[in-house]
């Protein structure tokens, strides 16, 4: 399971309140100390937390926009950097090829440490990286079309 509750997260819940005060991300247990650390997370549970605190403002509207800002950004990106492997890439095959290799790399880069070293779901990684390769070949098809390139 990639994302689950907890069977009891009241008692979880307040104790955020009252420790956690500020908005952030926080890694637990957190030492300094690599040998400090192997000892802890053998006596206790680790975990990567982001937290946002009681009363700030949430909206999926702008969540959304803020989403859609950033595909339109990385489409941008992705016809640029395909404007200047066209000529070398024969045929919409290639140029579709050419752009799930990015997003294979960037997903790789960006996904795989989080699985590595804060125990992210493998599902998650790979559903990520799916979605990745897929929305970038899907959109080399797009920009194909629009610049008319064979």
């Amino acid at each position: 399971m990639w994302v689950q509750s907890l069977p009891s997260e009241g008692p979880l819940l307040s104790a955020l309140k009252e420790h956690a005060k500020g908005p952030g991300m926080y890694l637990f247990p957190y030492e300094t100390d690599p040998a400090k650390m192997e000892a802890s997370v053998q006596q206790n549970p680790r975990g990567l937390l982001t937290l946002i605190p009681a009363g700030v403002p949430f909206s999926f509207g702008a969540k959304l926009g803020i989403q859609c800002g950033n595909d339109i950004l990385v489409g941008l990106l992705l016809a640029w950097l395909l404007s200047k492997a066209a000529p070398q890439l024969a045929g919409l095959p290639a140029k579709i090829a050419f752009a799930a290799a990015l997003a294979l790399f960037a997903s790789i880069g960006y996904l795989a440490p989080f699985w590595n070293w804060y125990a992210f779901a493998p599902m998650f990684v790979l559903a990520g990286t799916a979605d990745s390769i897929i929305a970038s070949a899907l959109g080399a098809v797009a920009i194909a079309k629009i610049m008319r390139w064979q």
